[in-house]
């Protein structure tokens, strides 16, 4: 079974993964928004924005276990 340390690594490189994510999604949602396509461009920037929130959820989640006991 995997020790605190070792998921809080795991979960921090989710985290920097999900950065480089969002920051691709920026960039799609830059370029959709160049071509007046701003449907396009909320989408991205949506899916960046859940990506990065639901990574954030789960470290707080380990935390606060860790914590609480």
């Amino acid at each position: 079974m995997e020790n605190m340390q070792e998921k809080m690594e795991q979960i921090a490189m989710e985290i920097i993964l999900a950065a480089g994510d969002a920051r691709l999604e920026a960039n799609k949602a830059l370029d959709a928004a160049e071509s007046f396509d701003f449907a396009t461009a909320d989408q991205c920037l949506q899916e960046a924005r859940k990506n990065m929130t639901e990574r954030f959820i789960r470290m707080f989640r380990i935390l606060d276990q860790k914590f609480s006991a």
